[in-house]
C-alpha cells in the first residue's frame, strides 16, 4: 500500500503529552503560582484545545473510580493547595536550671525555736540516716503543741516554678502527721500546708546523692523559700528536721508528633 509523505506525517502526530512533559509543566506551574518566577505560556493547538474544553466534559469523559472531587485536579491531574504560612518559632530560652539544698546544720538558714512553756528542746542527732550524717529532733508528747518550731530557708532563688523537696530519717517512733508550712519570702500566710508521715521513707526522687520526698510544686517570686515545722497539732511523738531543697521543675519528654502545618506536638510527663 502506498502512503504519501503527508500521511506519514499525520500518522506520526500523537495525542496528549508524555509523562515527562506533564511533570515539567507541573513544575513550571508550581513556580509560577508560588510567585518565584514569571512564566509565559505559548498558545499552541494543545493549549487552545485544553482551554476550550469545559469542566463538565472533563468530568464526564475522564471519570474514574475515586476521582478527585476538585475539577481543576481532574483537569490537570494534580492540584496545589496553598496554606497559611506558619510563623517561625520564638526564641528558645536557655536552660536556667536551679537547685539548692539547705541542711539543718546551717546556722544562717535555720531557726530552732523552743517555746518558754515547752519542756523539750531541739536535740542534735548524729546518724547516717540523715542528710550529711545528722538531723534535729523534738519530742512532742501530745497533739497540742507548745508553740515550738523549726524554720529553714533557701535564698537566692530566681523567679520560677520549683519542686519543693524534703528528706528525713525514717523511724517508727516519728510523728504520723508532721505539718510543713511553706512560705514564699517573708509572707505571714503560707502558700501551702502539707502533712507528712515521717514514719514513711522519702523515695519520690533521687537528688544530690540522697532520696527525697516531693511535698509541693509552686512558683517562687520573692527569691526566698521558707519551710516551718511546728510541734503540733497532730504532731504527737518525735518530730524531726533534716534537709530541704528546691530545684527547677523537670519534665520527661515522652513523644513528639509532627503536624502537617510544619509544627509539632510534644507529650510531656511530669515525674
Amino acid at each position: 500500500m502506498y502512503c504519501s509523505s503527508a500521511d506519514r506525517f499525520r500518522s506520526s502526530l500523537r495525542k496528549g503529552s508524555s509523562y515527562l512533559e506533564v511533570q515539567v509543566a507541573m513544575v513550571l506551574l508550581a513556580i509560577s503560582t508560588a510567585g518565584l518566577y514569571s512564566v509565559s505560556i505559548a498558545n499552541t493547538k494543545q493549549t487552545s484545545a485544553l482551554v476550550n474544553r469545559t469542566f463538565n466534559s472533563f468530568a464526564d469523559e475522564d471519570a474514574a473510580i475515586n476521582a478527585h472531587p476538585d475539577e481543576w485536579a481532574r483537569k490537570l491531574g494534580v492540584i496545589a493547595e496553598l496554606d497559611e504560612v506558619v510563623s517561625p518559632a520564638g526564641t528558645v530560652v536557655p536552660d536556667t536550671f536551679f537547685s539548692k539544698i539547705t541542711d539543718n546544720t546551717s546556722a544562717a538558714d535555720n531557726i530552732f525555736f523552743r517555746a518558754s512553756s515547752d519542756y523539750y528542746q531541739w536535740y542534735d542527732w548524729t546518724t547516717s540516716l540523715g542528710y550529711g550524717g545528722n538531723a534535729k529532733y523534738h519530742y512532742q508528747p501530745t497533739d497540742i503543741g507548745e508553740g515550738s518550731y523549726t524554720e529553714q530557708r533557701i535564698t537566692g532563688i530566681p523567679a520560677g516554678t520549683y519542686e519543693i523537696l524534703i528528706t528525713h530519717p525514717t523511724l517508727s517512733v516519728l510523728a504520723a502527721e508532721t505539718i510543713y508550712q511553706i512560705f514564699d519570702g517573708s509572707a505571714a500566710t503560707p502558700v501551702s500546708v502539707v502533712s507528712v508521715d515521717q514514719r514513711v521513707s522519702c523515695n519520690d526522687t533521687h537528688f544530690g546523692g540522697h532520696s527525697w520526698k516531693r511535698i509541693e510544686v509552686m512558683p517562687i517570686t520573692s527569691g526566698t523559700l521558707r519551710i516551718r515545722i511546728n510541734d503540733g497539732p497532730a504532731g504527737r511523738s518525735f518530730v524531726i528536721s533534716d534537709a530541704i531543697a528546691v530545684r527547677s521543675r523537670r519534665f520527661e519528654l515522652v513523644s513528639v508528633t509532627p503536624s502537617n502545618t510544619g509544627g509539632a506536638t510534644a507529650a510531656l510527663e511530669i515525674p
